[in-house]
C-alpha cells in the first residue's frame, strides 16, 4: 500500500515527535499506559493543539478540562471496546492530519519538522 504524500508526510512529522522523547520515556512508553491515562493525555493534546489554532481560549479550556476530569473518573477501561477504539482513534488521527495538511497550505515552507530534521 502506497501511503499518500500529505500522510506520509504527517506520520514522519509523528516519529520525529516520538523520538523527543525517547530519552524519558524510552521509545514504546506508551505500551503501559492504560486506556484511561492514554485518553486523559489526549485530553491535555488537543487543548495543546487548539491553542495553537486559537490562541488561549477560556471556552476551549473548559471545554478539554471538562472532558479531562469526565475521563478521570468515568473509568474508561472497564467499558474499553479495543475493535471500536482502534478504528475512532484512527478516525481522530485522520483528522490530526488532515489540520497539519492545512497548517502545511496555510504556511507553505515554514518551519516544519521534517526539513528540520534532515
Amino acid at each position: 500500500m502506497t501511503l499518500r504524500p500529505a500522510l506520509q508526510e504527517f506520520a514522519q512529522t509523528q516519529e520525529i515527535v516520538l523520538r523527543t522523547h525517547d530519552q524519558d520515556r524510552g521509545e514504546e512508553g506508551w505500551k503501559t499506559m492504560t486506556a484511561q491515562v492514554g485518553a486523559s493525555r489526549l485530553c491535555e493534546e488537543l487543548g495543546e493543539v487548539l491553542t495553537a489554532m486559537f490562541g488561549q481560549d477560556d471556552v476551549c479550556d473548559f471545554l478539554i478540562s471538562s472532558l479531562q476530569d469526565h475521563v478521570e473518573e468515568c473509568g474508561i477501561d472497564v467499558g474499553f471496546d479495543p475493535v471500536h477504539a482502534r478504528k475512532e482513534v484512527a478516525d481522530v488521527a485522520n483528522f490530526c492530519m488532515f489540520l497539519h495538511d492545512i497548517a502545511d497550505r496555510l504556511a507553505p515552507g515554514s518551519a516544519r519538522l521534517i526539513d528540520a530534521q534532515s
